[in-house]
């Protein structure tokens, strides 16, 4: 009995341990934890899994492996990186927390490395950088907030920004010498000092972003040729470029428009008579940089299973989003889009919907609160004159309070989207070479007897 105590008891020390660990743990480049009492643990050395806490840093000396925090925490003193990916390739980090560092994430030398579905907070100055020798880093669907200085900083080329929330910080997204960067979906919002940054910054995208509550939406340092549409800006300074203070300085030149549609300005004062969702006038950002299509209302964009996103402009709020198909033994079958919009009660609102006409296409019915609702009746739908072979451009007017939206039509989504296809083909590729294995080996073991 006094022996399963003193094993029992040392078991239980040694989960304790595990549970938490203080100091540097090392992935080395042969796979091996150092320490091998670190909480962490991997079977095939890929994938990498917390089993616990960690107070101390992680540094990464492997190439193709994948850091899954199971939502653990690795937590700083306020100094140091928290996970070093100095030289690495193709290394993924998710699901994990890294506060109270210096660095959150530092990337040197590195190609090729995803940060996704993570909480990176509380850090003294950065909460992801990376110098200009990193690119293709995938940063997508994390939390990124109250980092001193700046939430994610990056130099070098070709990298994504996607998805994430990023509030509360310094300065919200710093792209420094970048170029064919994209910045796009993000709630980047009340950052202390400027929602994004561009210093010497050409050719990056800046799209369906939310950049509200910053003293600077956008602020930038001789960076030109960007291209800077449907976003939704709300700040006291929308746009600041330096060379308006200080002429030296070779002013940025970029497109705030994709030729048909632009941004949403807080600030832009002038009308819709055509009501389209378009304003009738520019909006003016200095000589040299223009929006010749603001927003009458916010941007959104609803991604739909079958790879297809409905995009709207309106002052409303949108919920509650679905499409679905009906009866699949019908054909064709028919799409029903769903969605609710509210606003303050008894004013104007509107909605600009554009619908991918592969998702619905050829006559369609519009109900409003249940009721079908055409061109000549209030609600009123109207098909604008911008409509394609591609989309569909519908404009719908009525008075707030909360509402509920069906558009129903026939669809030409084919029975097996294309994105299946390939999968398909591979399983069913698979399970014919088992099948003739099976038969070939059977056949050979009848042969023998």
């Amino acid at each position: 009995m006094t022996l399963t105590l003193l094993v029992g008891m040392l078991n239980l020390a040694f989960n304790v341990q595990r549970a938490k660990a203080s100091g540097t743990i090392y992935i080395r480049a042969d796979g091996s934890i150092e320490p091998p009492t670190a909480p962490m643990e991997s079977v095939d050395n890929v994938t990498y899994t917390l089993t616990g806490n960690i107070e101390g840093s992680i540094v990464v000396e492997r190439d193709n492996i994948v850091i899954d925090g199971v939502s653990h925490t690795v937590q700083g003193t306020g100094n140091g990186k928290g996970i070093d990916l100095s030289g690495r390739t193709d290394v993924k980090i998710k699901n994990v927390e890294i506060k109270t560092f210096e660095y959150g994430i530092w990337q040197q030398n590195s190609l090729n490395n995803s940060i996704y579905w993570s909480n990176i907070t509380g850090n003294s100055y950065c909460g992801i950088f990376q110098t200009s020798d990193t690119t293709h880093t995938n940063i997508f669907g994390n939390n990124i907030t109250t980092n001193n200085a700046i939430g994610i900083w990056l130099y070098g080329s070709d990298n994504s920004i996607s998805g994430n929330n990023i509030t509360s910080n310094g300065d919200g997204i710093w792209l420094e010498m970048c170029s064919g960067t994209a910045i796009l979906e993000n709630n980047i919002t009340a950052n202390s000092n400027d929602g994004i940054r561009l210093y010497l910054s050409s050719n990056c995208s800046v799209s369906g972003n939310n950049i509200i509550g910053h003293q600077h939406g956008i602020w930038l340092y001789e960076s030109s040729n960007n291209s800077i549409y449907h976003n939704n800006l709300d700040n006291p300074i929308q746009v600041y470029d330096i060379s308006w203070d200080y002429p030296q300085r070779t002013p940025s030149l970029n497109a705030w428009d994709n030729g048909s549609e632009g941004n949403y300005w807080s600030d832009y004062n002038g009308y819709d008579s055509d009501h389209d969702g378009i304003g009738d006038t520019p909006y003016f950002i200095d000589e040299n940089n223009t929006d010749h299509y603001p927003l009458m209302g916010m941007f959104s964009s609803f991604n739909t299973s079958y790879g297809y996103a409905v995009d709207f402009v309106s002052n409303s709020s949108i919920s509650d989003f679905s499409f679905n198909l009906s009866d699949i033994e019908v054909y064709p079958p028919e799409a029903i889009l769903a969605f609710n919009v509210s606003g303050d009660s008894d004013t104007d609102g509107f909605l600009r919907v554009c619908i991918p006409k592969i998702l619905i296409n050829g006559s369609y019915v519009i109900m409003f609160d249940g009721e079908i609702i055409t061109n000549i009746t209030y609600p009123q739908v109207r098909e604008l004159p911008c409509s394609n072979e591609t989309y569909e451009y519908l404009y719908i007017n009525y008075t707030h309070s909360e509402h509920t939206i069906l558009i129903n039509g026939t669809t030409t989504i084919p029975e097996f989207p294309s994105f299946l296809i390939l999968p398909l083909f591979m399983t069913l590729t698979l399970l014919t070479i088992i099948i003739c294995k099976r038969r070939h080996t059977r056949k050979s073991c009848s042969t023998s007897l």
